[in-house]
C-alpha cells in the first residue's frame, strides 16, 4: 500500500477531476459534431431532390411553352386564312 500526503492526494485527485471534465467535454463535443454533421447530410440530401424536383418543373414549363408557342403558331394561322377569305371578293 503507498501512502501519499494529503497534498498529493489532493493534487491526483484534482488531475483526476481535470481528467474527467476534460473526457466529458470532448464526448459531449463529439456528440455535437455527429449530430452536424448529420444535420448537414440531411440537408444536402434535401436540397438534392429539392433541385431534381425544381429542373422537373422547368422541363414541364419548358414543355408547356413550346406547345402554346405551337398552338399560337397555328392559331395565327388561322387568323390569317380567314383574313385572306373575308378580303376576297364575294362571286
Amino acid at each position: 500500500m503507498v501512502y501519499c500526503s494529503d497534498q498529493t492526494h489532493s493534487s491526483l485527485q484534482k488531475a483526476f477531476q481535470q481528467k474527467c471534465a476534460s473526457k466529458f467535454r470532448e464526448e459531449k463535443l463529439q456528440a455535437k459534431i455527429k449530430v452536424l454533421e448529420t444535420l448537414a447530410t440531411e440537408t444536402t440530401e434535401e436540397n438534392e431532390i429539392e433541385k431534381m424536383e425544381i429542373e422537373k418543373k422547368k422541363k414541364l414549363e419548358e414543355e408547356d411553352l413550346v406547345r402554346l408557342r405551337k398552338h399560337k403558331e397555328s392559331s395565327d394561322s388561322q387568323v390569317i386564312a380567314l383574313k385572306e377569305a373575308l378580303a376576297r371578293p364575294v362571286k
